[in-house]
């Protein structure tokens, strides 16, 4: 798993049950389809989404990311 996207998880998943499940899917994704940066484009995205839904956190500072 890249080091950004442990950091992303790390900050928008401050809950731990969320945080496990993003982290096993990540390195899912990780191992299965690194050769798919659009793939891996999707999940970020959707790291983001489910975090902001959850608690509205300002995402700007991971528009790099993407």
């Amino acid at each position: 798993m890249t080091s950004d996207l442990k950091l992303l998880i790390m900050e928008v998943a401050p809950l731990g049950n969320l945080r496990q499940y993003l982290e096993i899917k990540a390195n899912e994704m990780y191992y299965n389809v690194t050769s798919s940066k659009t793939l891996e484009m999707d999940f970020i995205n959707q790291i983001i989404e489910a975090s902001d839904a959850v608690h509205q956190l300002d995402v700007s500072k991971y528009v790099k990311l993407l």
